[in-house]
């Protein structure tokens, strides 16, 4: 099972890191309205890593899980929706042979589980969104249409997120660049640089400023390099 589970940590997949009370909040926000819809007592957003899962968004967990926001993988229903890239139905765990010896069973009160995968950009399952109950329960068409759509949200959220910090990363690398060509050219003019070397490097900078607001534009929805708009 390992080797097909991620070894990324959550924060290069798009989900916050258990101890990012304000970047998790999105999460939570969607499993606590996983709870209320579905009317189950934990609802859980999940990530399967190679020797845990962790919960970026939770609602109902009892401690000390609920501050650690994981658990060792031997208690994980959600590894077996990655394995599959499929949606696992369980109406009671006690019976199941899949899941009847996991400790969450017994430990935590899982019985009734409903967990549907959770993709990256790429399609690569990352997790779960999932809801437990704590007695046996047969799920509903209901139920999944409404887990699947919650899946969807996070799943634009963890999309929005990797946009975010490939932006964030992108600006720190052009403005890196720029400063530097201005710091070439500075050193140039006082160093007994020739003045065309000196403007060759500003040209070098006024190019990274160029693809800057390009990128800007193109992110914003607006004109590239050489257009122009009209106000209506």
């Amino acid at each position: 099972m390992a080797d097909i589970l991620s070894a990324m940590p959550a924060d290069e997949q798009g989900l916050p890191r258990p101890e990012d009370r304000a970047a998790r909040e999105p999460f939570d926000r969607l499993a606590r309205l996983a709870s209320r819809l579905l009317d189950v007592p934990v609802s859980l957003v999940t990530v399967v890593e190679e020797d845990r899962q962790a919960f970026p968004g939770q609602a109902g967990l009892p401690e000390p899980f609920a501050t650690t926001r994981e658990t060792p993988l031997s208690y994980s229903f959600c590894r077996y929706v990655v394995a599959a890239g499929l949606p696992l139905e369980i109406e009671d765990a006690r019976e199941h042979e899949l899941v009847r010896d996991n400790p969450a069973v017994h430990e935590l009160g899982v019985v009734a589980y409903l967990g549907m995968p959770l993709r990256a950009p790429d399609g690569a399952v990352l997790g779960s969104v999932c809801a437990v109950d704590h007695d046996p329960r047969g799920w509903t068409e209901d139920d999944r249409h409404s887990l699947r759509d919650l899946c969807a949200s996070v799943a634009t959220e963890v999309h929005l997120r990797l946009l975010l910090d490939r932006e964030r990363r992108l600006a720190i690398e052009l403005s890196d660049d720029l400063v530097q060509h201005l710091a070439d050219a500075k050193h140039e003019l006082e160093h007994g640089g020739t003045r065309g070397a000196a403007i060759e490097r500003i040209g070098a900078a006024l190019g990274v400023a160029r693809v800057t607001a390009a990128a800007m534009l193109e992110r914003a929805g607006g004109a590239g390099p050489g257009t122009s708009r009209r106000r209506a």
